[in-house]
């Protein structure tokens, strides 16, 4: 990602468990692209490290960039993640990409 010289990055997006299924991650993602467009940055990258983000983050065609299963991040970083998802997901929009 050289040829970015700014752009946005996020630890993720969570989602506290007795909200979740009401459309907030999705609105999160969309929050994102709007700061993009609006501030002339480039892109805005985060991981997503749940169904529920993943989901959210590809229904507004973020681009996946890297994924590892939670067991081979886990073996390395000696943690053991529980309910995960098949892989954590980094995604990024590009500002390029502005759904009407």
């Amino acid at each position: 990602m050289k040829e970015f010289t700014k752009h946005h990055d996020g630890r993720g997006i969570t989602v506290h468990p007795d909200y979740r299924g009401l459309g907030i991650a999705s609105e999160f993602v969309k929050t994102r692209r709007q700061m993009i467009n609006e501030q002339n940055i480039p892109m805005s990258c985060a991981w997503m490290t749940s169904y529920g983000s993943q989901k959210a983050a590809e229904k507004d065609n973020w681009e996946t960039m890297f994924e590892i299963a939670p067991d081979e991040l886990g073996e390395k970083c000696g943690l053991v993640f529980k309910d995960s998802p098949k892989s954590f997901k980094l995604m990024l929009v590009r500002k390029s990409s502005v759904r009407s």
